[in-house]
């Protein structure tokens, strides 16, 4: 990294121990206070990748992986909002007419948005939307982050309208992971003249944002192992310190270095110019690296690895969940086959 980045990381990382380190079990309970996103945007990071001119930092693929990847260390339900509105709602409010009055208010931290794409999840039965008499109406199942003013729906593989109004949120759901960002079913039944319509792929939106999602898994795996680390090393079995026995020992090592070396590819990719193949290759990579990690931390910390209090196991669950709403993962190895073998690879 560059002198640049550094201060960065150094920034990011001291406004995390200061802020978001002693909220992080409360923001599982009761979810991202304002009063932190407040303070996030006055320090540029909500609209992270936004133009300053917009109240965002304008950072780069390094700086937006470096910011993502310390915020997960602590609270990847925060860092999840903040790909959420960087990677998803402002890039399609970047095309829409007026969105830069949408996309100043997000980043000053006074709204939020969130976006409906059915693939991200992988599930089946999503609901669907219908288009009729120029009304949108219909219901989707599980959504991140309901209770957003701002709705980016997507009716079509191409198509996106942003929604302000004309949706009901239902009963919430308790999800496995991400607990700081609700979840629940939203009915929609919106005017389309109402509505601003972007023409967006889908499909691009969920590519682009493999590099982030990988930076949040990552952060997960620091999370997961930084604690079971220090926890090692102050544990004692059998009058010696965990750390002492060589199958704890050897599992921490053998972590560190998988996790440094697939951090060094992240970094270096973000260094560089967008490259698809690559950085799906790493979302997968980083992503089945979280759940090991985190598991192993868990396993590590005995039963007390179960317990809220001591904060290991929600990074167990995020890992989990972030792998399935990060996009249908059966597709994405498909897609990789593809480009390996050159032919598609079919289904057994």
């Amino acid at each position: 990294m560059d002198e640049e980045h550094k201060i960065l990381e150094s920034m990011v990382s001291d406004f995390v121990q200061r802020e978001v380190s002693p909220v992080s079990k409360a923001i599982e309970t009761q979810g991202i206070p304002q009063e932190l996103l407040s303070k996030m945007a006055r320090q540029g990071l909500i609209g992270a990748t936004v133009p300053q001119d917009l109240g965002g930092s304008d950072l780069d693929r390094l700086g937006y992986v470096i910011l993502l990847k310390q915020i997960a260390m602590e609270s990847p339900s925060l860092a999840f909002l903040i790909l959420m509105e960087n990677s998803y709602v402002m890039r399609v409010l970047e095309k829409a007419e007026s969105g830069n009055d949408i996309i100043k208010k997000i980043a000053a931290g006074s709204e939020t948005g969130t976006v409906t794409i059915p693939t991200m999840l992988g599930i089946a039965g999503m609901g669907s939307l219908e288009a009729k008499a120029g009304r949108i109406s219909g219901t989707i199942y599980g959504i991140l982050n309901p209770s957003a003013r701002i709705h980016v729906v997507c009716i079509s593989p191409d198509s996106f309208y942003v929604v302000d109004g004309g949706y009901k949120v239902s009963s919430f759901l308790e999800q496995l992971g991400f607990r700081g960002m609700k979840f629940s079913s939203v009915s929609y039944d919106f005017d389309v003249a109402s509505s601003i319509h972007v023409e967006h792929r889908a499909k691009d939106l969920l590519e682009d944002s493999a590099i982030g999602i990988a930076a949040i898994a990552i952060g997960i795996s620091y999370g997961a192992l930084n604690r079971a680390i220090s926890y090692s090393g102050e544990r004692k079995a059998f009058g010696h310190y965990l750390r002492e026995f060589q199958p704890v020992a050897f599992t921490l090592a053998s972590h560190y270095m998988d996790l440094d070396i697939t951090n060094e590819y992240l970094m270096s990719l973000a260094s560089g110019p967008k490259d698809a193949f690559h950085e799906n290759f790493i979302k997968a990579k980083a992503l089945d690296l979280a759940i090991s990690i985190s598991r192993s931390a868990i396993q590590i910390h005995g039963g007390y690895g179960y317990f809220v209090d001591f904060g290991v196991e929600r990074f167990y669950r995020d890992a989990m969940f972030l792998k399935n709403i990060s996009g249908d993962h059966m597709r994405d190895m498909e897609r990789l086959s593809d480009l390996i073998f050159g032919e598609t690879v079919k289904r057994i």
